[in-house]
């Protein structure tokens, strides 16, 4: 369940981004930052995290993630300045990037029919939080 928040955070601000250009007194083209960096530190971070798993637990990944996560999204969240809702949103990328890779890394370490089940609900959690991500526009 812990994707459902990742999901969210990654699709939620698009609908606030005409707000948020109006805010801080920018074009709107300028708060597409917003979404690319997250997706591009999530990106990044995927592989990273997944080196990281050859040292630590899953869940020890997973809770750097989510530390991370959690920082980057307060950054943005409290940004005075957009520069200062992208770093913030950069961070909370990597962080989302590095969950992710741990979460999946975990539900393959499950018996075959656990797994399964974890998979499942690791999908409807995200087409859930996606779908509703989208329905908000």
């Amino acid at each position: 369940m812990l994707v459902l928040p990742m999901y969210v955070a990654l699709g939620a601000p698009s609908v606030a981004l005409p707000a948020i250009g109006r805010a801080f007194a920018v074009p709107f083209g300028a708060t597409a930052w917003i979404l690319a960096a997250w997706s591009l530190t999530s990106a990044l971070a995927i592989p990273v995290a997944g080196r990281l798993l050859a040292r630590w637990s899953p869940f020890q990944v997973l809770v750097a993630g989510i530390v991370v996560l959690a920082a980057g999204s307060a950054l943005a969240g409290a940004g005075p300045t957009l520069a200062i809702v992208i770093v913030g949103r950069l961070i909370g990328g990597a962080g989302a990037g590095a969950t992710v890779i741990a979460v999946f890394a975990a539900a393959t370490a499950l018996p075959r029919r656990q797994r399964i089940r974890a998979l499942g609900i690791i999908a409807a959690a995200s087409a859930t939080a996606s779908g509703r991500c989208w329905a908000g526009r």
